[in-house]
């Protein structure tokens, strides 16, 4: 299995990263972020902090592109750090409080 790290694309090879999707260096980044979050009262930032720590999301081939699964977990979206495809960011286009958004923009720092 050649997995590649969700945020830098690199190969994993450890049983860690394997497990969390990430590389050692893009972990610790991504789970400081993660605490963050989910320290926030805003529900927003907890619920992306979720998806951030859980398998939910997966990168897209195009640059600063990942998939990430809705709350629900039946469907997913496409998210960039500015803007998602799912029914708020399509019908709120300027309220930019999508948590898809917000985990899209942690991974793309």
């Amino acid at each position: 299995m050649n997995m590649k790290c969700k945020r830098c694309g690199r190969p994993l090879r450890s049983a860690m990263a394997l497990r969390t999707g990430y590389g050692e260096h893009c972990r610790r980044g991504v789970y400081r972020a993660a605490r963050v979050l989910a320290a926030s009262d805003s529900k927003i930032a907890q619920r992306a902090a979720h998806a951030l720590l859980t398998a939910e999301i997966t990168p897209v081939k195009h640059g600063r592109v990942w998939r990430i699964a809705s709350s629900s977990g039946e469907s997913s979206y496409l998210a960039s750090p500015n803007t998602c495809n799912c029914d708020g960011a399509m019908y709120r286009p300027t309220a930019n409080t999508e948590y898809h958004s917000v985990a899209a923009a942690v991974l793309a720092a």
